[in-house]
């Protein structure tokens, strides 16, 4: 538009513009579930921002925690908005919107303690690509040692973390919302522990997982269990 006045004077074209919009959706990928989804199976989420313009080529390279898988079958790529239908997206109103979607499969906490989070909103809206389940060998560790391993599935400037509590609780119940997918599944009994702790104490990770036919378990524990691993999200911009 800033070189081709032709170009400029279609893009104001009513018919050409919805044309046009179709188009810049596409480059939203199909797995992901972004604004449009949202508005499918819960509701308006309002401004969907934009992914890197590297997403396709992200998701198609080969997945450094699970070898011979490309990142597009190892991970979610989920929109977290900071509303939907007007209220601030939280653990407590996804946990409402979960049980009663517009399509799709319901679902609900089948245990619910968020460490006093539960009101705690989202923030800006943005993306989240996170791994859909807990990284090798970090079950059976320490949240310490658990630590250690993620900079090592990091390459070519891919910063991952542990995920947030709110981000993995929502792309757990969208991907199952949308796909009938239980991941961090009861039948081995998988959580990804947390970035953010029990909120009286400090310590103690909230665990997100165990999702069962009766839900999806958030909470916090103190022991070192076999099925508490870890699992690693990063950022969209």
């Amino acid at each position: 538009t800033l070189v081709c006045k032709e170009w400029k004077r279609l893009i104001g074209v009513p018919k050409f513009n919805v044309v046009f919009s179709n188009v810049l959706s596409k480059t939203v990928p199909e797995m992901a579930f972004g604004k449009t989804k949202w508005v499918q199976y819960f509701g308006d989420v309002g401004v969907e921002p934009p992914l890197p313009t590297s997403i396709h080529q992200i998701l198609q390279s080969s997945c450094v925690i699970w070898p011979g898988k490309r990142v597009k079958e190892t991970h979610m790529l989920t929109l977290i908005p900071q509303t939907v239908n007007g209220q601030p997206l939280t653990l407590e109103s996804i946990g409402e919107l979960v049980k009663n979607p517009k399509q799709g499969n319901p679902t609900k906490y089948s245990d619910f303690y968020p460490c006093g989070y539960e009101k705690t909103a989202a923030g800006q809206s943005h993306w989240v690509l996170m791994a859909q389940d807990v990284i090798p060998n970090s079950p059976k560790n320490s949240y310490k040692d658990q630590l250690k391993l993620v900079p090592k599935c990091n390459r070519g400037g891919i910063q991952y973390e542990v995920p947030w509590p709110l981000d993995a609780t929502v792309s757990i119940f969208l991907e199952y919302a949308q796909t009938d997918n239980r991941l961090f599944a009861d039948n081995l009994w998988t959580y990804t522990r947390c970035q953010e702790t029990y909120k009286n104490e400090g310590k103690w990770q909230m665990l997100v997982g165990g999702f069962s036919l009766s839900g999806l378990y958030v909470h916090n524990y103190a022991s070192d269990l076999e099925y508490y691993g870890v699992s690693v999200s990063r950022f969209m911009p």
